[in-house]
């Protein structure tokens, strides 16, 4: 087993350097990135590399800064596409770390008449991170999909007590040492299946981002027409999605707002 410390002064003893590029990106993808593939955007950096439509056919990358593959970016200003207006087309914004030129920079892959562009990740030529989709529906009109995902240091880092160190629903008195946690939140509203009726219809909810085990659910719910709190139950639950059932103690009401959140593993 090889084991390794830096960065050390300039004595040449024990891990001193020279250190080569390569064990300063791994060291720094290591440490802040969870998923090489996705995750890269700083949390409230500037303006996080948020993907606008200013006007027209210009397509707008607002300054921020990232990491992309263990190397650190930043733009500390607007920066613009100008898409090509094919109704149909898809768009890809990425940030592109190019091995050759030893440059990250941000690209813009497209047209495609079909679906999203796919993103090039070959280590050692070309390593891309996605930030939007761009869809041009008609017109000068162009719809944007965030891709953003962000560095895992911007993400929760908590304790735990339960009864599996995956599995977040399970009950026990273990506690678990601290571990990246994945917050998600969302309101919905459930509609009551016609008047007099005590129990809501059954709706699916699918997570904004997959966790990767079974989160616990915490909710609550609101009835809207009498003004008074219902109470909500959670089954199904999974890695990507859950069910939603309200029952409401008087019956005059024909929905309710619920408003969930869940906490599961990163």
């Amino acid at each position: 087993m090889a084991e390794i410390s830096m960065p050390w002064n300039e004595a040449i003893i024990g891990d001193c350097g020279p250190y080569s590029d390569d064990q300063w990106t791994d060291m720094q993808r290591k440490i802040f990135q969870n998923d090489r593939s996705k995750d890269g955007v700083i949390l409230a950096y500037l303006n996080s590399l948020l993907v606008t439509n200013p006007v027209g056919n210009t397509v707008r990358v607002a300054s921020g800064g990232a990491m992309v593959d263990g190397k650190f970016y930043e733009s500390d200003g607007n920066v613009d596409f100008a898409a090509v207006l094919n109704i149909g087309d898809y768009y890809r914004i990425v940030l592109r770390k190019s091995f050759a030129v030893q440059e990250v920079r941000l690209a813009i892959l497209g047209p495609d008449p079909i679906s999203t562009p796919a993103l090039t990740q070959v280590d050692g030529v070309t390593w891309e991170i996605p930030l939007a989709t761009i869809l041009i529906i008609g017109g000068p009109a162009i719809s944007i999909t965030d891709e953003r995902e962000y560095i895992s240091m911007t993400s929760i880092v908590g304790f735990r007590q339960g009864g599996s160190a995956t599995n977040f629903a399970t009950v026990g008195t273990t506690n678990y040492p601290p571990a990246l946690i994945r917050q998600q939140h969302g309101a919905v509203v459930v509609t009551f299946p016609g008047a007099p009726a005590l129990i809501s219809d059954e709706i699916t909810i699918t997570f904004p981002k997959a966790f990767s085990n079974i989160p616990v659910m915490f909710g609550s719910c609101y009835k809207k027409a009498a003004g008074e709190l219902c109470f909500v139950c959670f089954t199904a639950i999974t890695s990507t999605t859950f069910k939603i059932k309200c029952w409401c103690p008087t019956a005059t009401a024909q929905s309710c707002s619920v408003y969930w959140k869940a906490l599961g593993p990163f």
